[in-house]
């Protein structure tokens, strides 16, 4: 068991230093949710921000809001934005992660990921929609994306491409959860790929169009995964933020990649925030708003809090993300 541990510790610092130089931060950043909120996603409706977490506290999907992004967030404590889970969803453990919600004229639509009754090796994403942001949300009775044979879907979340006038949803084949031991499940060798997957849908959100295409997939710097797909545009360009390594190791982190289309391909930059940047560990799960001038993720082992910025594209493909405390560039 210790040199289990070891070895962890060894592959984690590994791969923190396998990664490029950062340019200098500033300041130690401060948790604007100083509980368990992994996962978190960051939409706007009127003059409201609102959040929408992995499973916690014993709620499906958590909910938390705010009048302003870098000020005061308020968790709605004992709330389930998602109480009913499909038939599909297992119902003694479903771990319902990374929930993302996207508006569609009046309504809301919420992705989420959630383990299959049939076979809780694996999640699978489903969706759910509301006339309210905040829900509840009344899931559809059917799966959205799985890939079972590949180790099963999480990680999905929604993008509008102005340029395009198309909607989009990215997520993450989770095909780790099929690796050969370590971290993550993938942290011996042979090691597995873990792709990221792009799909066009329809005007709902939800009713897929043509297949999925992929554009992205884990090297060796990344350890044993790449997941947390995030799309935005900044400055005419994608910008599609995710993490690597594994969430409860310090190796995790906050990465990008660039490309001229949405489809790619994706030259890979930063990574934009790492251990021990900020006085964070393990900062990784991170959500841009639509507008491209926010972000919010967690950071921790164990308990993962959250953390909410401005992001600021400086010039070529370098950005800057600044909490209410600390700033930190990447490029």
């Amino acid at each position: 068991m210790i040199s289990s541990y070891f070895a962890s510790f060894l592959a984690a610092i590994a791969a923190v230093s396998a990664h490029p130089t950062n340019g200098p931060g500033s300041g130690t950043a401060v948790p604007s949710i100083g509980s368990d909120f992994p996962d978190p996603s960051i939409i706007q409706v009127g003059d409201t921000w609102y959040s929408f977490a992995t499973n916690s506290s014993g709620v499906n999907v958590g909910l938390a809001s705010t009048q302003s992004v870098q000020g005061s967030w308020t968790r709605k404590a004992g709330y389930d934005a998602l109480p009913t889970l499909p038939a599909w969803a297992s119902k003694t453990k479903p771990d319902v992660w990374a929930p993302d919600v996207v508006q569609i004229g009046s309504g809301f639509v919420l992705y989420f990921a959630a383990r299959k009754a049939s076979n809780d090796k694996v999640h699978c994403l489903g969706t759910a929609t509301s006339s309210s942001i905040e829900g509840p949300y009344s899931p559809s009775p059917n799966i959205f994306s799985c890939d079972e044979a590949r180790g099963g879907s999480i990680d999905a979340s929604g993008f509008y491409d102005p340029n395009t006038q198309k909607r989009f949803v990215t997520w993450k084949i989770d095909q780790n959860s099929q690796g050969n031991g370590g971290n993550c499940g993938n942290g011996i060798a042979p090691f597995v790929s873990t792709p990221i997957l792009l799909q066009e849908v329809a005007d709902d959100g939800v009713t897929p169009i043509g297949g999925a295409t992929q554009i992205l997939d884990r090297t060796d710097a990344d350890g044993p995964l790449v997941e947390a797909p995030n799309l935005v545009i900044l400055n005419g360009q994608y910008y599609l933020f995710f993490s690597s390594n594994c969430f409860n190791i310090a190796a995790y982190d906050i990465s990008f990649a660039v490309s001229n289309s949405v489809y790619g391909p994706y030259t890979r930059r930063g990574p934009l925030l790492v251990t021990p940047e900020l006085g964070l560990t393990a900062p990784g799960g991170a959500s841009i708003s639509k507008d491209g001038g926010y972000i919010v993720f967690h950071a921790g082992i164990g308990t993962r809090t959250m953390y909410a910025g401005t992001v600021q594209q400086q010039g070529g493909t370098q950005i800057q993300i600044c909490t209410s405390s600390a700033c930190q560039t990447a490029s």
